[in-house]
């Protein structure tokens, strides 16, 4: 089994969208907050993540699920795989080419 574990944090004095992909789910992020990600898989990998200006993406690798907890406290389970992505592709690159990109809506 493989694992990946970050601390995601926002030291920022606003709000930042926090974005679960593939998952699709987001969740407001709010100022000091800070949030421990624990990634399992059998297939080897790491998430990505993302940071820009008003929003944090993290993004699951083929096969991870993932549980987020805030002061040791479950607060998201993600309990079904990141689905196998085309050859030689990412969960990023694939979010980015399907949908235009996390909380961005594809044009035409």
């Amino acid at each position: 089994m493989f694992e990946d574990t970050a601390i995601l944090s926002n030291p920022k004095s606003e709000p930042v969208q926090l974005y679960i992909e593939p998952w699709g789910y987001a969740h407001t992020f709010l100022p000091g907050q800070s949030i421990r990600v624990v990634a399992t898989s059998a297939k080897e990998g790491k998430f990505e993540i993302v940071e820009e200006q008003n929003k944090i993406t993290i993004y699951g690798w083929e096969g991870s699920i993932m549980k987020f907890f805030c002061n040791d406290e479950l607060i998201f389970d993600f309990e079904i795989p990141v689905p196998e992505m085309p050859k030689g592709m990412s969960s990023r690159s694939f979010i980015k080419i399907v949908f235009g990109g996390p909380g961005e809506p594809k044009d035409g």
